[in-house]
C-alpha cells in the first residue's frame, strides 16, 4: 500500500502513466486527496481509499483538460470538503470508468458524493457508481443568435456518456442534475458509442435513477416528470 498523495504532472501528457497500486489514508490541502491528475493517467485494478481533500476530489481530482482511464479497481470511502467525494472532473477533463471499475462509499460536503461532473464522464461494461453515492451533473449554457438578431441562451447539463453495453448491475448510477428541467439530456449513448456495442439507449436508460424521484429518465435520455 502507498500512503502519500500523488501529483501526476503535466510532463506525462506525452507518456501516459499506469498505476496498479492502492492509495490510502492521505490528506490533500486542497485538491485530490488520493491523486491529483495533471496529465494522462491509466489506473488498472488497485484501490483509492480513505483519502481526504479539503476542497474537491477526495479520491481523484482530474485537472482541466486532463484524462483518467480507470480499467477496473475502485474509488472507496474518500471524503471531499467541497465537491466530488470520489472523483472531481474539471472543465474539459475526461474520466472513463470501465472493466468493472466502481465508485462507492465516498462523501462530499458539497455536491457529488461519488462523481462531480463538470465535463466528460463515460461508463461502460460492468462498471458502476454505487447507490450509496451519486453522480452530480453540472449545468452549462450554449448561446446563439437567430436571423432577427435575438440572443438565446440554452441550458444543458453535462450528461453521463455510455460507451458500451452495461452489464452486471441493475442500477449503474444515481444521477443528480444541478438543474431539474423537463427535456434536459442526462444520458448520451450515441456520441461515445463503441463499435462493438450491441445495445441501444432504450436498453440501458432504466439502469439509472435520479436523486429527485418526482422526475424520471425517458428512453431518449432526457428528464421527464413522472
Amino acid at each position: 500500500q502507498v500512503s502519500f498523495v500523488v501529483i501526476v504532472d503535466y510532463i506525462i501528457q506525452l507518456f501516459p502513466l499506469l498505476f496498479q497500486h492502492t492509495f490510502c489514508n492521505t490528506t490533500a490541502t486542497k485538491y485530490g486527496g488520493g491523486i491529483n491528475v495533471g496529465g494522462v493517467l491509466t489506473f488498472k485494478k488497485g484501490e483509492i481509499t480513505g483519502n481526504t481533500a479539503t476542497e474537491d476530489g477526495g479520491g481523484i481530482y482530474i485537472g482541466p483538460s486532463k484524462t483518467v482511464q480507470m480499467n477496473g479497481g475502485a474509488v472507496l470511502k474518500n471524503t471531499a470538503g467541497n465537491n466530488g467525494g470520489g472523483v472531481f472532473i474539471s472543465s474539459n477533463a475526461n474520466f472513463a470508468l470501465s472493466q468493472g471499475g466502481y465508485v462507492s462509499g465516498n462523501t462530499a460536503t458539497g455536491y457529488g458524493n461519488g462523481v462531480y461532473v463538470k465535463s466528460n464522464f463515460t461508463i461502460q461494461g460492468g462498471s458502476y457508481v454505487d447507490e450509496s453515492n451519486d453522480v452530480y451533473l453540472k449545468t452549462y449554457h450554449t448561446y446563439s443568435y437567430n436571423d432577427e438578431g435575438v440572443y438565446t441562451a440554452t441550458k444543458h447539463v453535462y450528461p453521463v456518456y455510455i460507451a458500451k453495453d452495461l452489464t452486471n448491475h441493475s442500477i449503474v448510477a444515481v444521477i443528480t442534475p444541478e438543474s431539474y428541467e423537463v427535456g434536459l439530456q442526462v444520458l448520451d449513448y450515441s456520441s461515445r458509442k463503441s463499435a462493438s456495442a450491441t445495445t441501444t439507449l432504450e436498453d440501458e436508460y432504466k439502469k439509472f435513477k435520479l436523486s429527485d424521484e418526482t422526475y424520471t429518465i425517458a428512453s431518449d435520455g432526457t428528464l421527464q416528470l413522472k
